[in-house]
């Protein structure tokens, strides 16, 4: 598996505030956010459809939410 090089000083700086977040949420510095970084406004514009897959208001909705985030990664991440 190919190693995704770490984001420099600068376009860390920009993703601060959604590595707060996103570390807060789980725990850790998740590695498809550090990745993202590489591209701060294509993490940022997701910022909404992360929020999105995130608030559900009871466990199936929740559950859906997280299906659809899975299956966007998916696709994501397969296109290149």
């Amino acid at each position: 598996m190919t190693r995704v090089s770490a984001p420099d000083k600068e376009l860390l700086d920009q993703c601060a505030p959604v590595l707060a977040q996103a570390e807060a949420a789980r725990g850790y510095r998740p590695n498809d956010v550090l990745s993202l970084c590489h591209w701060p406004e294509l993490l940022n514009s997701l910022g909404g459809l992360v929020q999105w897959l995130f608030a559900g208001t009871s466990a199936a909705e929740t559950q859906f939410r997280k299906r659809c985030m899975l299956l966007f990664y998916t696709m994501l991440f397969s296109m290149g």
